[in-house]
């Protein structure tokens, strides 16, 4: 890993920064908050007069560099009025302090009308339900909106809705993006196969910028999972048979890169490691009698394309590489399938920051650690509910940061058992009551949203549902 170069290519994908190239530019900084001084991550500020632009961090802080000359600063974000900040030649004259102004700015949230549910149930309630649209996916936004990813009459949209299905704004989409997500800032992202985007709200109107390989993106973006203001930890995965998994610590300020926790199930490697000898064999032996020669570049090749793949779909588009050696397969696609879908699956294990403690799930070896926000360590407590049967190796943290909770599934009925990281202990199970498998659970205030199927003029569409936790 180059330490530098992850460093930078992270910041200027999360926090969006553009610069300006300018022989008489100055560095323009400040911190966003709401009235009562509570930091705003991931605002959208944007001189459209030089077209530069940056976001604010969990902080609040952000920081871009402009012309030195008038201009007119925009401050935007989904939950909060948009906000015009002017910059006169006098006043960049009399604030500049070492090339550099300073701001305060204050946003208001966004007034929206108070939600209106439909009782489905006397704890499942409606969140979102319009009989001609099929949700492909959606984030919670604030305290009571949604941004959905949405198909109608054959079109594909982006659009903020509030609980009282009312739309506050609606963008159409034109790329095959199929997927929402909100990085570790509160930054939204629309995600295909090989994009990336980021959504912002500006003056009631959604936009897309900050347009990214997907690649690169997954690099350098999804794997960051807790940020903190002096460092950012980042999961990396390493191809010792799919079963070592490592979180990184990286110091803003100084850019190195440190191991901070990591993972690794020898016997299950040993026995992928032999998976891998099966199918490089079979490899071997069809491309012999296909009569493709064999060299050593074409088996490391294969051997690459197997490990990293991440799915069987992954797997079958990589192989093209290898031209006509990508007609031969390994022979049993059964053995194939199970070894992407469940043997290369790397051990469960989640990195998150829980009210002001950083807490690594550590299932493989049966316990929770916890450290301070600079990775210190404090203490490790002992863990059982994950040895519980129907349990999805899954840890679903609020949207506030305070609580978690375990997955579990049986017989179709879902459950969401909460977890005291700090003592290990389990302390209550809500059961997802009416329906049967549902998906992109998250957990917002005091209700627990998800998606689920239900049938609309004889087809199968998701809805938007939730339901109380008491």
């Amino acid at each position: 890993m180059k330490t530098s170069l992850k460093f930078i290519v992270c910041l200027a994908i999360c926090m969006g920064i553009v610069f300006a190239a300018s022989s008489q530019s100055i560095r323009v900084t400040g911190k966003v908050t709401t009235p009562d001084g509570t930091e705003i991550a991931g605002v959208h500020i944007f001189d459209s007069i030089a077209n530069v632009g940056a976001s604010s961090d969990k902080n609040g802080i952000f920081s871009l560099t402009i012309p030195q000359k008038a201009t007119r600063l925009r401050f935007s974000h989904v939950a909060f009025e948009t906000k015009y900040l002017p910059l006169t030649e006098k006043r960049l004259a009399d604030t500049i302090v070492a090339n550099t102004i300073w701001l305060e700015v204050v946003l208001t949230q966004a007034l929206r009308k108070l939600p209106v549910v439909e009782i489905s149930d006397a704890k499942v309630q409606i969140a979102y339900k319009n009989p001609k649209q099929w949700i492909l996916d959606y984030e919670p936004v604030g305290t009571d909106e949604f941004l959905l990813l949405l198909i109608e009459k054959n079109k594909k949209y982006l659009e903020l809705v509030n609980s009282n299905h009312e739309k506050i704004s609606q963008i159409v989409i034109d790329k095959d993006y199929k997927e929402l997500f909100k990085d570790h800032s509160g930054y939204f992202h629309l995600l295909s196969r090989d994009s990336a985007c980021q959504a912002f709200l500006v003056d009631e109107e959604l936009i897309l910028d900050y347009h990214n390989i997907r690649h690169d993106f997954s690099q350098f973006v999804e794997p960051v999972v807790v940020n903190t203001e002096n460092y950012l930890y980042m999961k990396d995965y390493f191809t010792v048979n799919d079963q070592l998994v490592s979180y990184n610590k990286i110091n803003k300020e100084t850019k190195e890169t440190t191991p901070f926790v990591e993972i690794f199930d020898e016997k299950q490697a040993i026995y992928n490691s032999d998976c891998v000898s099966k199918f490089m064999g079979d490899f071997i032996k069809c491309c012999k009698l296909s009569d493709i020669d064999v060299t050593p570049e074409l088996i490391a090749s294969f051997r690459a394309i197997l490990i990293n793949s991440k799915n069987v779909d992954e797997y079958w588009r990589s192989r093209l590489i290898l031209g006509s050696a990508g007609m031969c397969v390994p022979l049993d696609q059964k053995n194939l399938s199970f070894y992407k879908q469940v043997l290369a699956k790397p051990p469960y294990s989640l990195l998150a920051k829980i009210h002001d403690t950083i807490y690594f799930f550590d299932h493989l070896n049966n316990k929770i650690a916890a450290y301070d926000l600079d990775g210190n360590y404090l203490k490790e407590t002992p863990i059982t509910y994950h040895d519980n049967k129907g349990w999805d190796k899954e840890i679903i943290v609020n949207e506030e940061k305070t609580r978690c909770f375990a997955k579990f599934t049986r017989n179709g009925e879902t459950s969401l058992v909460e977890i005291n990281p700090n003592t290990g202990q389990t302390m209550g199970t809500y059961i997802l009551e009416v329906h049967a498998f549902p998906t992109k659970i998250r957990v917002r205030g005091n209700e627990i949203y998800y998606l689920c199927k239900d049938y609309f003029e004889g087809e199968q569409k998701y809805f938007l549902w939730k339901q109380k936790v008491e």
